[in-house]
């Protein structure tokens, strides 16, 4: 295992590789091997903790879209169709693990219910958006956090309004701020933007914090809306 411990994803997808041979080297295989990893990483899930978490490190790997490291790591090595190509299949194995990620949202452990979110963000399923909703109002402030980041990326007016509410409602600043700037991402949605506008006014107008307050404006700014 590397230095990245429990989180160590290239040695628990090369493991649930192994046993259907071939090159094993490339993000080819995601498409080629689809439906092995998709039943590795249903297995992974359902094992122990380091198991579960390499698994949730590997689908989370990259920022701002699904991905399955390592083998994802030089996808600008590949053509465009073949990125295309790897990418519908990593859709494919996400909708697949829709039920178990839902799961782990009730995961006892914080860290994998803020990896579940985050992971859940970057499937684009409509059945991902009430899974979500629903992690907003968990328990833990870190979590709620790392939630309200996720949804950031989920442009649908049910994700505005559950937004709208953490950032004029929690009780904690920061799960505020990380609402208040997951809510300006949403408004450069045409659709969204007259919602997260009036959404953000609010908060400008009566956040204790300062923080929030700027956020708010920086928000206001993407969606092209003066405060009134």
């Amino acid at each position: 295992m590397t230095s990245s411990g429990a989180w160590d994803s290239a040695t628990l997808i090369q493991g649930e590789l192994a046993t259907v041979g071939g090159d094993l080297s490339g993000a080819g295989v995601i498409v080629a091997r689809a439906l092995d990893l998709q039943v590795g990483l249903a297995r992974a899930f359902g094992g122990g903790i380091e198991r579960l978490r390499g698994a949730l490190g590997a689908l989370d790997a990259d920022p701002e879209r699904l991905a399955l490291a390592p083998l994802t790591e030089r996808l600008s090595s590949l053509s465009e169709a073949e990125r295309r190509a790897v990418g519908e299949a990593l859709e494919r194995i996400g909708r697949s693990l829709l039920r178990e990620l839902g799961d782990l949202l009730h995961h006892p452990q914080r860290d994998v219910r803020r990896r579940a979110a985050s992971v859940l963000a970057k499937i684009h399923d409509p059945a991902v958006v009430p899974l979500l909703l629903d992690a907003a109002g968990d328990a833990d402030e870190v979590v709620r956090r790392s939630v309200a980041v996720s949804l950031g990326a989920v442009a649908d007016r049910r994700v505005a309004d559950k937004l709208a509410e953490l950032a004029s409602t929690d009780p904690r600043w920061g799960v505020r701020a990380e609402a208040t700037e997951a809510l300006g991402r949403l408004g450069e949605s045409p659709s969204l933007a007259p919602v997260v506008a009036g959404a953000l006014t609010r908060v400008v107008r009566s956040d204790a914090y300062a923080e929030v307050r700027w956020r708010a404006v920086g928000g206001l700014a993407r969606c092209a809306v003066s405060i009134p």
